[in-house]
This record gives structure tokens, sequence and C-alpha cells, in this order.
């Protein structure tokens, strides 16, 4: 993938063929992008679907990976939370091509923790 894409550290799984579509799962506060990758062939066991799980840029106490510092839950940080997601835009933007789907065969899954 382009060096768009290495912005963040991610994993990707292959399709099996040509891509039917994408699968985009971000994880949520303390994990990473190794959690949610089983996810990929229990959803799509015969890999039409090409996956792509990036991890969040800050490695935060008590452990794991954040997408911005939380004061607490619905109260983040503005200038950790406005880097992040400028940094986010910016990758997604080179998903479809790097990834050979366009949007509309895009599915973006956002997991939230329950911390």
């Amino acid at each position: 993938m382009g060096s768009r894409l290495d912005a963040f550290v991610h994993r990707l799984r292959p399709v099996r063929g040509e891509p039917e579509g994408a699968l985009v799962f971000l994880h949520g506060r303390g994990t990473g992008e190794v959690d949610l990758f089983p996810l990929l062939d229990a959803l799509d066991p015969e890999r039409r679907l090409v996956g792509v799980t990036p991890r969040a840029p800050l490695e935060l106490s008590p452990g794991g990976f954040h997408w911005c510092v939380t004061r607490a839950v619905g109260y983040p940080d503005p200038p950790t939370f406005f880097s992040a997601y400028a940094a986010l835009a910016t990758w997604l933007d080179a998903l479809p091509q790097a990834l050979g789907v366009p949007w509309s065969r895009t599915v973006l899954a956002v997991f939230r923790s329950a911390r």
C-alpha cells in the first residue's frame, strides 16, 4: 500500500481473487489493530472482501492504543482528537485507490470501548 497509508500501522487481510468490497474496522480505546482482525474471517470466510484494521496513533496508559486523549467518555482532548481526525481522513481518502475498491463497496465500522 502507498505512502499515504503508512501514516498508520495497519493489518491488511487480502482477498482471494478480485475484491468485491472492503471492510475497514477502527478499534476502540485501549486496543489495537490486531484485536478486530479475526472478525474479518468470521464475517467473510470466503475472503471476498479486502480487510483493513488500522492502529490508533497514541499509546496511552493504562495500555493499548487510542485515537485521542480523553478525560472521560465523551470529552476528547481537542488537539489530539483533531490531529487524529485529520490523519485518519487522509488515510481513508487513500484507501479506494490503494485497495482497488470504491467507497460505494466499502464498509467502515467503528468500535467503541466500554471503558
